[in-house]
Parts: C-alpha cells; sequence; structure tokens
C-alpha cells in the first residue's frame, strides 16, 4: 500500500473527525455515502442514512477540539478500513481543567471517481 493512499485516507477521515467537532456537517457530509451506517458498541445497527447518522454523531455536547491518535489503514480493491481512537477536549462547567473524553472509531471507506466516501461508522466509547 502507498504511502500516499495511507496519508489520502487518513486525511479524510482526520477531515470528517475535525469538522464534527466544529459542527462544521456540510464538511462532514461532503465525504459520507448518502446510505452511510453507523454501529455502536455491541455491533447493532444504529443508523442508516445521512440524516439518522446526523443526528447520532453531531452531538452539540461534544464540542471541542477533537484530534485522531493511534491510526491504521488497511485498504482492499476499492474498499479501505481506517481505525483509530477519536480524543475530544472540552471545556466542562464548574471545572477548570479541560476535560477529555475518547472514542474508538472504524470507518470504512468505498473509493469513488478520484476520492474516498465513508459508507460505515462504528463508534465506541472507550
Amino acid at each position: 500500500m502507498s504511502r500516499h493512499l495511507c496519508s489520502e485516507l487518513l486525511a479524510t477521515a482526520a477531515l470528517q473527525v475535525e469538522s464534527a467537532g466544529r459542527d462544521d456537517w456540510a464538511t462532514y457530509s461532503s465525504v459520507c455515502a448518502a446510505d452511510i451506517s453507523q454501529a455502536g458498541a455491541d455491533g447493532e445497527l444504529l443508523s442508516e442514512g445521512l440524516e439518522a447518522h446526523k443526528g447520532l454523531y453531531f452531538d452539540p455536547a461534544m464540542g471541542g477540539r477533537a484530534a485522531i491518535v493511534g491510526a491504521q489503514v488497511k485498504v482492499a480493491e476499492g474498499a479501505a478500513v481506517v481505525t483509530y481512537t477519536r480524543v475530544v477536549s472540552f471545556a466542562a462547567e464548574g471545572v477548570s481543567a479541560a476535560q477529555e473524553r475518547r472514542f474508538i472509531e472504524s470507518r470504512v471507506f468505498r473509493r469513488e471517481g478520484a476520492g474516498w466516501v465513508n459508507v460505515h461508522l462504528h463508534s465506541t466509547e472507550a
């Protein structure tokens, strides 16, 4: 697998994580398939389709700076999986130090034209 391909996929996943932290749905959804699905901690299907996904993944209480750590990329013909830990830092009311939440996430991407679209997300709070 080429470094360029890895970099491209990681940049797409990072774009999604960062745009979610900024509550920027237009950017986030621009690299999602219309029929994106999302599973939860127990593997149960939580949503199908962009609007349902938006209701689950875009939580105003989760606003804050987000980062990807420990990312790995696996690529097969026309598909890829990016796994990572999403770390969200935020200010909590009444607490002076920044707070942090971690999520273990896997994104499945499909090659479309010259780019990649996210077709599935699995997210579990760590």
